[in-house]
């Protein structure tokens, strides 16, 4: 069965970019959730937050894609305790970034990266 896109689809699709950034949220950084959910977001930003950045979309990929930060029925998460602990608060971190990254006006995916 063939899938017919929307028009909105294909022109963002074909949108021209100036700069694409396909950026390791969780960077395998070992105090990664030891800073607050929002405050860590913040950070994450400071490079697509510089004057005169032309930065069109963010790519954000989660570590090495056998385990998830989210609650998942096919990839166990991160066997971290903060990790848990967000998930256990209802902290959705990937959401965070999402609303983040659209605050700033900028076209965000999720880059599954498989090599874990």
């Amino acid at each position: 069965m063939k899938q017919q896109l929307s028009e909105q689809h294909k022109a963002a699709v074909n949108r021209r970019r100036r700069v694409v950034v396909n950026f390791d949220a969780h960077h395998a950084e070992p105090h990664f959730t030891e800073v607050d959910p929002e405050q860590l977001a913040k950070l994450s930003f400071t490079f697509a937050d510089d004057e005169g950045s032309q930065i069109d979309s963010i790519w954000w990929n989660w570590s090495e894609g056998h385990e998830g930060p989210y609650p998942s029925k096919v990839l166990q998460l991160f066997d971290h305790p903060r990790y848990k602990k967000w998930v256990e608060d209802g902290v959705d971190i990937m959401k965070i970034f999402l609303e983040e990254t659209q605050k700033r006006g900028l076209e965000v995916f999720h880059s599954y990266r498989i090599n874990g």
